[in-house]
């Protein structure tokens, strides 16, 4: 089975569409940041070097290089929209 293109997006370029929408919606970057931190293992000065101008992280490469994924992640259910 071929992988599925998301993978090879920019992590920060998918990083921005998540702050307009939860932006649109009503909500706070620092909650997204927390939800993205909690998920990965992820430090703020990481999370902060991944969505720089200059990063070059793939979606693939961001989880990937997770610190560590949550064991609970398997009890997230539903969208995120």
């Amino acid at each position: 089975m071929a992988e599925h293109r998301v993978y090879t997006y920019a992590f920060k370029d998918i990083y921005v569409l998540y702050v307009k929408k939860i932006e649109r919606k009503g909500h706070d970057v620092a909650d997204l940041d927390e939800i993205i931190m909690w998920l990965t293992g992820y430090s703020r000065s990481q999370l902060g070097a991944l969505i720089a101008d200059d990063s070059t992280a793939t979606l693939k490469e961001f989880f990937r290089d997770a610190p560590l994924l949550n064991t609970n992640r398997s009890l997230i259910s539903g969208v995120s929209c």
